[in-house]
């Protein structure tokens, strides 16, 4: 009682104990997480479900009209998302896009840590951003291609590379192992240069005071 707040133990008190109670609770949780989701996840509401499972349960928000689904041009497979986001998800539809050609200076860009959200399902980026990503930690390093922490690049509403960042506490200095571009994006010195300002702004909220990058890659 003296480590848990009494606002968090009252919650507690109010849980319903029913099992399906709890595996409601669970997927809300997962869809208020993903936002965009689809049944063919395993991990659907962290629980262990069978295809079947997933279908239904998804089908089930449809029918209560907390979940709506959404149609991706291009792919076959359907995604969802909760009722409450449309307006959101609406904004989007009606825009060109977010610009990441550098022509909009102040386009936010974001580097994004291996196990963000945004990053838990490798099939999603793929639908959704066309960009791969694998966490590298655990591939021997021979065999890696961007560094076992490399963290990719959100540029507006674009996943437009990866960089991999190594803190010297000691000298106070963030080094850059390999900054890496997608060869689709439009990588202008005006992206380039808020790109290196962000990374600025990176390594002086983590303590460094300078910042280097050791190696840039553009692939083709």
């Amino acid at each position: 009682s003296r480590s848990i707040p009494a606002p968090l133990q009252q919650l507690a008190d109010q849980i319903n104990p029913a099992e399906a109670h709890a595996h409601d609770r669970m997927l809300r949780k997962y869809f208020q997480a993903y936002r965009v989701f689809e049944p063919s996840d395993p991990r659907l509401g962290w629980q262990r479900l069978s295809a079947k499972e997933r279908r239904e349960a998804i089908d089930r928000y449809i029918e209560s009209g907390e979940v709506v689904p959404v149609e991706v041009e291009g792919l076959k497979r359907h995604y969802y998302l909760l009722a409450s986001d449309v307006e959101s998800f609406s904004v989007h539809q009606k825009e060109d896009g977010v610009r990441t050609s550098g022509e909009d200076d102040d386009v936010p860009i974001h580097f994004l840590p291996p196990l963000d959200n945004l990053l838990w399902s490798r099939k999603r980026l793929e639908d959704l951003f066309d960009f791969e990503y694998r966490w590298e930690i655990y591939t021997p390093a021979i065999k890696r291609k961007y560094g076992y922490y490399a963290m990719p690049i959100l540029a507006g509403d674009r996943l437009i590379g990866r960089m991999d960042p190594r803190l010297d506490k000691k000298q106070r200095h963030l080094s850059v192992q390999l900054l890496q571009i997608d060869p689709e994006i439009d990588f202008t010195e005006r992206l380039s240069q808020h790109l290196h300002r962000e990374l600025e702004a990176f390594a002086h909220a983590h303590g460094a005071s300078t910042v280097s990058v050791e190696r840039f890659f553009r692939e083709n």
